[in-house]
């Protein structure tokens, strides 16, 4: 009881619990990049730019993929930013459609009806 009635000694509780409970946030960032080419036919859902310097090391592109796989990629390597645009434009039709379903959502073959399977 006379621990808490100094207020000292209460800050001092209070910046240790603010620590602890900061250190807790895990940040998931890729280590490396493939320089690769970008696969054509990888089975994209969604993407997520890493930037070097928040809490990451190096600059990537994580593309997130069907299962939950993930492939990070180099800002700069041949084909990202078309699989950006691809991503973009499933996501914007599926968006436009109100897809609410439990399967997913099949906007990319509607966005460009060239790619039919």
């Amino acid at each position: 009881i006379t621990f808490f009635s100094s207020p000292t000694a209460f800050f001092c509780l209070f910046i240790l619990c603010v620590c602890v409970f900061a250190c807790q946030i895990l940040i998931n960032c890729c280590l490396s990049v493939s320089g690769e080419k970008m696969p054509i036919r990888a089975p994209l859902v969604d993407y997520d730019r890493q930037v070097a310097g928040s809490g990451c090391s190096i600059d990537a592109i994580v593309f997130l993929c069907r299962g939950g796989a993930k492939l990070c990629m180099a800002t700069d390597a041949p084909g990202v930013r078309r699989a950006m645009r691809r991503v973009d434009r499933l996501k914007k039709v599926c968006r436009n459609k109100n897809y609410r379903g439990a399967r997913r959502c099949v906007g990319e073959d509607a966005a460009n009806p060239r790619r039919r399977r």
